[in-house]
């Protein structure tokens, strides 16, 4: 490993764990790649956690490269779902540093040192939030002072929503629609986005869907964030030179390559980085190893007493919870009737359950409830039997890599899509449809029937699938996914796809002349 560092990457995921977690590997994964130094921008939320993951993916060996690592610390604001305190503390930092200015970092290894743009130009910025995006843009295409700036989209879901959902720009839609009912932008926004028609969806290489197929659990966002965001989601393909996604090439072959051939179309690369999951697990944040601690203990309890696969995770992450708290409480008491140990995060505020579903869980002693999961270590146990998920991609690239199978619970964005095709087109997992709920409870255009939506019926359906799983149609699926586990785990290794993606992204990124971050 050379000691000179050529190029300056900058990297700035949003403050949502599955979007950092797998930025913050791919961090690692280029500087040992490349004669890179990689700012990493990171919620303050996050960070304990991120150091630790990245720490957990490197061998001793190469602990060198840490210190190629810089994080620079952001404060993300309140809010869970929305970015803009992430969004605003980084535009004032980098308002800072163009201006000359310096902002102090700490790398992986422990060492500090400034972040200083007139030392160390920016080649290429990657980022995931729109609206900092758009800002850089902006500034780079300023006839009075741009800026010599690469600016790359970070894109942390299933490509296949892009090429299904996006390939037609909104906004015109929307203005459209403005113009005519003479409302605001925000109110056209959420008529346009939250009213469904039963329009019939066409998909790459996935079944016809109805609109309201995409939003299986009646989900809207926030009419400000939708409106701010959500909306332009297009625009920002348009002001970035190229994307970079935690998704794997392999997980859907014919789907990436439609959307490799759509970004084509715009004149625009697409790199596949994914699966980013750590090389090993054994590292947890210092923030809770504690319930890391108890987490696997409950595991290893479970072993001794249920045996192996005996244990089912409950996945929905911190932000997307079931939007029916009657439907999950009644299916988190069939599990707890059935004997059925599981595990899962803590509910957040937005799951709604009642003290005494709350109760319930805590007083027993086959569920455990942890504030922070090591997700990877779980899935990995012997004992871990499936996973019960909303289908986030970061979730299910993770339980492949595990050889845990799924039940999906799809809730909103990619989520549904990783259901079908795992489903439809692969029969490696399950899809709960008695949970659907809201506007999302129609008639399956593949199917032709609408779910019953009925509590028993929410129960009738878990008990035959949990049936089902654990019986030779769950082993076929079961050998199925780990067929996809195979080919996945190769995108890593020399010749590996994510290896060579990212290999062609960095090659670009080190052809780039040497200057100044502004034009003499």
């Amino acid at each position: 490993m050379g000691t000179e560092v050529q190029k300056h990457i900058l990297l700035l995921p949003v403050h949502m764990w599955g979007h950092a977690r797998a930025m913050a590997l791919l961090a690692g994964r280029m500087v040992r790649m490349r004669p890179v130094v990689v700012t990493l921008c990171i919620a303050d939320k996050l960070w304990d956690r991120t150091m630790a993951e990245i720490k957990s993916d490197f061998s001793p060996e190469e602990a060198d490269y840490l210190g190629h690592i810089h994080m620079l610390r952001l404060w993300q604001g309140d809010d869970h779902v929305d970015p803009a305190g992430i969004r605003d503390h980084f535009l004032e930092i980098w308002s800072n540093l163009c201006a000359g200015m310096s902002a102090s970092y700490q790398a992986v290894d422990g060492s500090t040192g400034l972040v200083d743009l007139k030392a160390a130009p920016l080649h290429a910025v990657q980022g995931v939030a729109l609206e900092v995006t758009e800002v850089l843009h902006k500034q780079r295409t300023d006839p009075r002072r741009p800026l010599n700036l690469h600016l790359y989209l970070w894109v942390p879901v299933f490509t296949d929503l892009l090429v299904t959902l996006f390939r037609t720009n909104p906004v015109p839609i929307v203005k459209a629609f403005q113009d005519q009912q003479n409302i605001s932008w925000e109110d056209a926004c959420f008529a346009v986005f939250s009213t469904k028609h039963g329009h019939v969806i066409e998909s790459p290489w996935l079944p016809p869907m109805y609109d309201y197929g995409f939003e299986p659990q009646g989900f809207t966002f926030p009419k400000e964030f939708l409106s701010r965001i959500v909306v332009r989601t297009v625009d920002s393909l348009h002001w970035a030179d190229g994307l970079i996604t935690l998704d794997a090439l392999d997980y859907h072959p014919e789907g990436s390559r439609a959307f490799k051939e759509y970004m084509s179309e715009l004149g625009r690369e697409c790199h596949y980085a994914g699966p980013l999951i750590s090389a090993s697990h054994s590292v947890p944040p210092e923030t809770d190893a504690q319930g890391a601690a108890e987490s696997m203990a409950f595991m290893e309890r479970q072993l001794r007493e249920c045996g192996e696969r005996s244990v089912v995770y409950v996945s929905f992450g911190s932000l997307l919870w079931p939007q029916d708290p009657k439907k999950l409480a009644t299916a988190l008491d069939f599990l707890i009737e059935q004997q059925i140990p599981f595990i899962m995060p803590r509910p957040s505020p937005v799951a709604k359950l009642s003290e005494d579903v709350l109760q319930r869980l805590t007083n027993n002693s086959a569920v455990y409830l942890g504030d922070w999961l090591p997700q990877q270590a779980l899935l990995d146990h012997l004992a871990m039997g499936w996973c019960i998920t909303h289908g986030g991609h970061n979730t299910v690239l993770e339980c492949i890599h595990a050889g845990t199978p799924m039940i999906f619970w799809p809730i909103t964005v990619d989520q549904v899509l990783n259901a079908v095709h795992l489903t439809y087109n692969v029969n490696m997992a399950y899809e709960l449809i008695e949970v659907r709920t809201g506007v999302g409870a129609g008639p399956i255009y593949r199917t032709g029937k609408a779910p019953v939506g009925t509590l028993d019926a929410v129960r009738d359906e878990l008990r035959e699938v949990l049936a089902r799983a654990i019986g030779e149609d769950g082993e076929r699926k079961r050998q199925q996914m780990l067929g996809l586990r195979r080919t996945l785990a190769a995108a890593w290794t020399e010749d590996g796809a994510a290896r060579r993606e990212v290999g062609h992204f960095l090659d670009h990124v080190l052809a780039l002349p040497t200057s100044s971050l502004f034009p003499i």
